[in-house]
C-alpha cells in the first residue's frame, strides 16, 4: 500500500517537474512554445493517474493498473513533444509504482523496455547524437528508485505479516486463558460435586440409621 509520505514525495516531485515543464513552454524563443496546452493536459493526466494508483483503499486493482499505463503513456508522450532532459523524472516516478502491480521479473522487463523507449525518443525525437550515455545515467536512477520501492514494499508486507501473526498470537493466548479458566471451573465444579455427593451419602446413611433407632414422632 502507498504510504502518505510516498504520495507526498511523488506529488512534490511532480509539482516541481511539471512547473518547470509548463513554464518552459511559455518561452516564445523555444520551438515548442506552441505546446503549452498539450503540456498542461499531459501533466494533469499524469497527476490524475498517479492519484488513482495511490488510492489502493478506494479503487480496485484493475482501474489502478490501467492508471499505471496512463501514467507511462502521458510521460512518454510529453517527452516526445517537448525535448527537456529532465523529463525522465516522470518515468522514475512511474517505475517506483510498478512493484505494487507486478512481479519483479516483469518489472525488470518493463525497465528494459522503458530504457529502450527513452533511447529511441532521444535519438529520433530529440535528435541526440549520443543518447546511450544519457539513457545509462538515467537508467541508474530508474533502477535505484525501482529497488527502493521494492524493498519498501517487502518491508511493509513483512510488517503486515508480523502484525497478523501478533494478532493471531494474542487471540490464541486469549483462547488458552479462557480454556484454562474453563478447566479450572470444571475442576472446581467436579470437586464440589464429589464433596457434595459424599456429604449427601453420609447424610442418607445417618438418616437410615436414625430411622431404625428412633421411635414415635422422631421416627416419623
Amino acid at each position: 500500500k502507498t504510504s502518505s509520505r510516498s504520495l507526498a514525495a511523488g506529488f512534490v516531485t511532480w509539482l516541481v517537474v511539471s512547473g518547470l515543464t509548463v513554464y518552459s513552454t511559455m518561452n516564445a524563443a523555444v520551438p515548442y512554445s506552441d505546446r503549452f496546452g498539450e503540456a498542461v493536459f499531459l501533466v494533469l493526466i499524469f497527476l490524475a493517474a498517479m492519484l488513482v494508483c495511490c488510492a489502493d483503499r478506494l479503487v480496485t486493482y484493475r482501474p489502478r493498473f490501467i492508471a499505471l499505463g496512463v501514467m507511462l503513456a502521458a510521460a512518454l508522450t510529453l517527452a516526445i513533444m517537448i525535448p527537456l532532459n529532465y523529463l525522465p523524472i516522470y518515468t522514475i516516478i512511474w517505475i517506483s509504482f510498478t512493484p505494487s502491480f507486478m512481479r519483479m521479473r516483469w518489472v525488470n522487463v518493463c525497465f528494459v523496455g522503458l530504457m529502450a523507449a527513452w533511447y529511441f525518443i532521444e535519438l529520433l525525437a530529440w535528435e541526440e547524437t549520443s543518447p546511450l550515455v544519457s539513457v545509462a545515467l538515467f537508467g541508474t536512477f530508474h533502477y535505484f528508485a525501482l529497488l527502493s520501492s521494492h524493498q519498501a514494499r517487502r518491508a511493509e508486507e513483512a510488517r503486515a505479516r508480523a502484525e497478523s501473526l501478533n494478532r493471531e498470537l494474542v487471540a490464541t493466548q486469549h483462547l488458552l486463558a479462557e480454556a484454562s479458566r474453563q478447566g479450572e471451573r470444571t475442576r472446581i465444579a467436579r470437586d464440589l460435586h464429589d464433596l457434595l455427593g459424599h456429604h449427601l451419602t453420609a447424610l442418607t446413611i445417618n438418616l437410615q440409621v436414625a430411622e431404625r433407632v428412633s421411635e414415635g414422632e422422631a421416627k416419623a
